[in-house]
């Protein structure tokens, strides 16, 4: 199987597998780039499909703290049949950070949601900030098939973290998930605000772990 991997390795001294993948963050070591990929207002046309998004790494002291996988600005992409392995941000997203998203009437296709699907996203983590594997703000969020395994924050939701969003979880599976902490939420954590909605259908959770609600932790901040 041919696998196109995207790799944020600079010096090329990281522990990998045969396909050329981080598996694990604490195996990154050296340099690594801040973001493997980052895109600002992207529309619903843009598609990632079929790739690897691997050994992102960005530090306390890095200009950029958040999404070492992808890091996103008022967009609106899609994600189709992605893996997201061995991530490491400092602050918010191991694998995936968006911000200013649908609720920014300036961005395009203000609105559409950013769609995850069928994609797979294995022991990223964050030191602090929430959402070992995502984390994001002023968002519409659609996520379906999807897998969340491994993935580790001493923030909040160990899988997802998201502020005054929309979420929608469809046919997905969440194990493993874990809130190294005394923070809430194993799989997901979400701090609802306004009209935002979180709707979950038809999915698996299964040994997460927190302090507070090991699988959901919903709270309102108002």
């Amino acid at each position: 199987v041919n696998v196109t991997v995207l790799i944020g390795d600079i010096d090329g001294n990281d522990i990998v597998d045969e396909h050329g993948v981080v598996a694990d963050p604490f195996d990154i070591a050296g340099d690594n780039s801040y973001h493997v990929v980052s895109g600002s207002f992207v529309g619903t046309s843009t598609v990632l499909d079929g790739l690897v998004v691997t050994a992102g790494k960005n530090g306390s002291d890095d200009p950029q703290h958040q999404g070492a996988g992808v890091t996103l600005n008022a967009g609106f992409p899609t994600f189709r049949n992605m893996i997201f392995s061995g991530n490491w941000a400092y602050d918010g997203g191991g694998a995936l950070f968006s911000q200013s998203g649908a609720l920014d009437s300036n961005a395009p296709s203000a609105g559409d949601p950013i769609s995850i699907i069928d994609s797979t996203f294995v022991n990223n983590r964050t030191n602090q900030g929430g959402g070992g594997a995502i984390a994001g703000s002023d968002n519409t969020l659609a996520i379906s098939g999807t897998t969340f395994r491994g993935n580790v924050t001493t923030g909040n939701g160990g899988a997802v973290y998201l502020v005054s969003s929309d979420l929608t979880v469809d046919a997905s599976t969440f194990t493993g998930n874990l809130v190294d902490a005394l923070g809430s939420g194993g799989a997901i954590y979400t701090a609802v605000g306004g009209a935002s909605t979180v709707t979950v259908n038809n999915s698996t959770f299964s040994n997460n772990a927190s302090n507070t609600g090991g699988a959901i932790a919903i709270s309102n901040p108002s």
